[in-house]
C-alpha cells in the first residue's frame, strides 16, 4: 500500500532496508550518547519502515526520534532496547523472505 501497489518498488525498498541495516551504528551512537547521529539513523528507520508496512516499528522510531529532538533522551534510553529488538526482528524476517 505504501509503495503505491507497485510490487517491484516494494521489493526494491525491502532490499534497501535489509542492505542498509544500521543496527551496529545505531547501537554505537546510543552507547556513545551521540544523540544527533542517533536521531538521524532512527529517522531513517522510521521512514523506510513505514514504506514497507512495518507500522509498529515506524511508530516506535517516530516516538524515539521526537523525544531526542525535544531533548528527552531519558525516553530514548528507556525505549531503545525494545525498539532495537523489534528492528532486528523485522530485519531477520525480511532476510528470510528474500533468501
Amino acid at each position: 500500500m505504501y509503495c503505491g501497489d507497485d510490487e517491484e518498488l516494494f521489493e526494491e525498498v525491502v532490499g534497501e532496508f535489509v542492505e542498509g541495516e544500521m543496527t551496529a551504528s545505531i547501537e554505537k551512537n546510543f552507547k556513545n550518547q551521540n544523540w544527533k547521529d542517533y536521531q538521524i539513523e532512527v529517522h531513517a528507520v522510521k521512514g523506510t519502515s513505514l514504506t514497507i508496512g512495518a507500522q509498529k516499528l515506524h511508530e516506535e522510531a517516530a516516538d524515539i526520534e521526537q523525544s531526542v529532538k525535544n531533548g528527552d533522551v531519558d525516553f530514548a534510553m528507556k525505549h531503545h532496547r525494545v525498539f532495537m529488538e523489534h528492528y532486528e526482528d523485522v530485519l531477520e524476517g525480511l532476510k528470510k523472505c528474500i533468501e
